[in-house]
């Protein structure tokens, strides 16, 4: 991000669980408009949480999804558990939140101030936090909310406030080695039409690690399992002959500074 960007100033919309799951009759966003806005919304669902989870709808990233496709802004993701010390036993979703704060955000220089993820950005506050900022707003601090919430249909509120973020960071340019190999159709009349197979083949890169450690977030699901897929398929489709063209693309995350 470039320091220099303008600061990120969005109008804020309270949206309880901030959860859309029609299968359960609920839906926190029914009649909001938060296109724009910052959407705040609380840790926990009227269901218990499996700590075991980190990407499901009723977690952190869940609510950034269904905050991005209304055209929200930034989800202000407000939690208890990412109060715990870093030693103390925790749900998988504040490891993935610690562990993804460390991460650097990469982009292209052509699509700066452009959307180019299927999350917005989270702001991740503790409760003491919520209680001084947005208690007397919403109108229940946050252990009051997490009282009612549970006992009653929760309508979405937009909110007298508004939220003002600066970051400042220092870029630092590099290079990225993306793969793409492409299959053309056979049909004439398709072979415009393109079937696109994507998996990244680094998702985080590295970290700081012992010099025992390699520091590589070594992941089946984040790295291997997708590539693999995408190859057999691939390999299958080449056998095939498709009618129409086909795109392989591995794309790779973390980048390495020049």
């Amino acid at each position: 991000m470039n320091p220099e960007l303008t600061p990120m100033k969005y109008d804020l919309v309270f949206a309880g669980y901030g959860i859309f799951a029609p299968e359960k009759n609920v839906d926190d966003f029914a009649g909001a408009e938060v296109k724009g806005k910052a959407v705040v919304s609380l840790l926990a669902a009227p269901w218990p949480l499996d700590p075991a989870v980190v990407h499901a709808y009723d977690r952190a990233v869940g609510k950034s999804v269904h905050v991005t496709v209304r055209g929200g802004k930034l989800l202000v993701y407000v939690s208890e558990e990412i109060e715990a010390p870093p030693e103390a036993p925790s749900s998988a979703e504040v490891g993935f939140l610690r562990e993804y704060s460390k991460i650097p955000l990469a982009y292209l220089p052509e699509f700066q101030g452009k959307p180019t993820m299927a999350v917005c950005p989270s702001l991740i506050i503790i409760p003491s936090a919520f209680d001084k900022t947005l208690a007397k707003l919403t109108g229940g601090t946050y252990a009051d909310w997490k009282k009612r919430l549970p006992t009653k249909k929760f309508k979405t509120q937009t909110l007298n406030a508004s939220i003002e973020i600066r970051v400042e960071t220092k870029p630092q340019e590099g290079k990225a080695c993306n793969v793409v190999a492409m299959l053309s159709g056979t049909d004439s009349s398709l072979k415009d039409e393109w079937v696109v197979l994507t998996a990244h083949y680094d998702h985080l890169g590295f970290h700081e690690a012992p010099p025992s450690q390699d520091g590589i977030y070594n992941g089946a699901d984040d790295n291997a399992s997708g590539t693999a897929a995408v190859l057999e398929i691939a390999r299958r489709l080449a056998e095939a002959r498709p009618r129409r063209s086909l795109l392989i693309l591995y794309i790779v995350k973390y980048v390495v500074p020049a």
